[in-house]
């Protein structure tokens, strides 16, 4: 919905929400003996279905050998996988990829660090940003940006003088630089990374949106429901007293006020009944917390790992039985960010 994305070898332009995302394209270059070498393996389309289209290229061309897979999805969602090998071992200052927005588009940034605090949110500031590795950025505005995405640092090579991400403003424009290789490295064989990039925003925004607001605010438009005191466990999907709950549902509704609980989708309490059952096979032993709010409710909030089917099927079963039988609006999902298991 409302994006449109052009490639070359890379993303070469992206529309949302009818402007231009990029001031120039996504590039790809090695910088040896301090010259930038441009990499490039223009793509073109393999296959396309209603759901996926699959680009790929290959080229030999400055000394190496590049191959490109790029998956786009309908939702916009895209995920690369590239392929760089040497026609003969070299080595090289940085691998990098780079692209430039326009200054207007890259006003506000956003990256998870993976942390519960301090990962940066807000306008981009005069000096830029720069980060090591991370798994999730974002760059845009106010009505659009564009988010660079990975699951892993596997082949980069990180430099304590040169930052792995970069973000700088440049006159009118900002620049992203994102280092696949930092520091002055042999190349004796094929490296292989995958990353992805995705354009937002990735359905259209309700016109009233800003002026939406959270209970206990003043003339609230949803009610966020908290497991402390109305729900059996934390972040589970039954509550306390099921006539409660449906009364402050339909309570909600009269005075046009959407319901939403709390329910985590990588954690389950250790109470519920289906964990003593289940839990050997959900259970990741890296992820136990009891904060307040958790341990004042009897049990401790333990990781589950994503991965596992049912434990997919579970959650989703357990949320989609509470929308049908109470009717509530959405949810309110917390702990979102990807946790690499250890069962």
């Amino acid at each position: 919905w409302g994006r449109r994305y052009d490639f070359g070898s890379f993303l070469k332009q992206v529309k949302s929400s009818d402007a231009d995302v990029l001031a120039a394209p996504v590039t790809l270059e090695a910088v040896i003996g301090g010259k930038s070498v441009p990499l490039n393996a223009p793509c073109h389309l393999e296959s396309s279905t209603a759901s996926k289209s699959i680009m790929t290229g290959q080229a030999e061309t400055n000394g190496f050998r590049v191959a490109i897979h790029h998956e786009i999805e309908f939702d916009g969602f895209t995920w690369t996988d590239l392929s760089i090998e040497p026609a003969q071992p070299l080595r090289v200052d940085e691998l990098r990829l780079t692209w430039t927005m326009p200054k207007t588009q890259a006003t506000l940034l956003h990256a998870d660090t993976m942390k519960w605090i301090d990962s940066p949110a807000g306008s981009l500031k005069p000096e830029g940003w720069s980060s090591d590795w991370t798994h999730f950025f974002w760059l845009g505005n106010e009505d659009r940006g564009l988010s660079w995405y990975a699951e892993t640092d596997r082949n980069w090579h990180h430099s304590k003088e040169r930052p792995a991400l970069q973000v700088i403003p440049e006159g009118d424009h900002v620049k992203v630089i994102v280092r696949l290789i930092a520091e002055p490295t042999d190349l004796p064989s094929k490296l292989d990374y995958g990353f992805g990039m995705m354009a937002t925003p990735a359905r259209p925004q309700p016109k009233d949106a800003r002026r939406w607001r959270m209970t206990p605010g003043v003339r609230p438009t949803f009610d966020i429901v908290w497991p402390n005191g109305n729900m059996k466990w934390y972040g589970y999907t039954e509550p306390e007293s099921a006539e409660k709950f449906a009364a402050r549902v339909k309570e909600s509704h009269e005075k046009s006020c959407l319901t939403v609980p709390y329910i985590n989708l990588n954690y389950a309490s250790a109470g519920i009944p289906e964990w003593q059952y289940y839990g050997s096979r959900w259970f990741d032993p890296a992820r136990v917390v009891t904060p307040g709010d958790v341990a004042e409710m009897g049990y401790a909030s333990v990781g589950t790992c994503p991965a596992i089917r049912d434990w997919q099927d579970f959650i989703l079963y357990r949320i989609n039985e509470m929308i049908d039988r109470y009717q509530v609006d959405g949810i309110y999902i917390d702990c979102w960010g990807p946790s690499p298991c250890q069962t």
